[in-house]
């Protein structure tokens, strides 16, 4: 049994011996530049930024607000905008509508810092900001505000006409039409099978969603019922508990 163990033993460590030879042999000790074989090299990976909206749509800033005109071409809405989002820093500015004093005497209370912190990462306290990814088919994008709410989601509960917005499979905003990936390899739904049919509706729903109280009141009334859930990915993102 003895002799057994000391040929097995030995046998292992011959293997590895063979292998660690030819791997030097063959690679020259160096992989890729990544040091040698048997030993685990430690790579810093490229950040990549992830806002996102009350439905968990990847954020990106790739473009304008627009809408529709009468005779179907688009234009872009003055004041808007797709560049912005922020850090998962705590907003310093007082006078920024993510700066916790603000977010304190509404429903974030005690959590009010990492409400900060998610509201940061979502627009950067900017209430005009639109996503760039959470578009439909025509391009039109459906989640706006200091927090992204979505419009086709939420839109009865923030007032406006939604009986014209159709969406075809999936979820809210219907399944995806067409995957892209960012300059950061992340993959992402770039055009969701959803229609605005009526533009006029859709500009009116926009606009109450980046009015800041209407958006502040639609964050809470997702807060309250799920606490940041409906900002999952932002919220882990930030090393906001859920």
């Amino acid at each position: 049994m003895f002799v057994n163990v000391i040929v097995g033993y030995l046998l292992v460590l011959s293997a590895w011996l063979i292998v660690d030879t030819l791997m030097k042999v063959l690679t020259n000790d160096n992989i890729g530049g990544l040091g040698p074989w048997n030993e685990m090299i430690c790579v810093t990976q490229p950040s990549v930024r992830l806002g996102r909206d009350a439905d968990l749509a990847l954020f990106e800033s790739i473009g304008p607000f627009q809408v529709r005109d009468a005779d179907g071409q688009f234009r872009d809405v003055e004041g808007a905008t797709t560049v912005g989002g922020g850090s998962c820093d705590v907003i310093t500015d007082p006078n920024n509508p993510c700066h916790p004093d603000n977010l304190r005497g509404t429903c974030f209370g005690s959590r009010a810092e990492e409400a900060s912190q998610v509201c940061n990462q979502e627009s950067g306290g900017n209430n005009n900001l639109v996503s760039g990814t959470d578009r439909c088919r025509d391009g039109r994008s459906f989640s706006a505000g200091l927090w992204q709410v979505n419009i086709l989601a939420h839109g009865n509960e923030i007032g406006c006409d939604t009986s014209s917005f159709t969406t075809s499979g999936g979820g809210p905003q219907g399944s995806c039409a067409r995957r892209t990936t960012n300059s950061q390899g992340v993959s992402y739904c770039a055009a969701w099978n959803c229609e605005f049919r009526d533009s006029s509706a859709y500009e009116q729903c926009m606009s109450r969603a980046m009015d800041p109280n209407i958006n502040n009141q639609q964050a809470c009334r997702l807060y309250g019922s799920r606490g940041f859930d409906p900002w999952r990915i932002t919220a882990n993102h930030c090393g906001v508990a859920i």
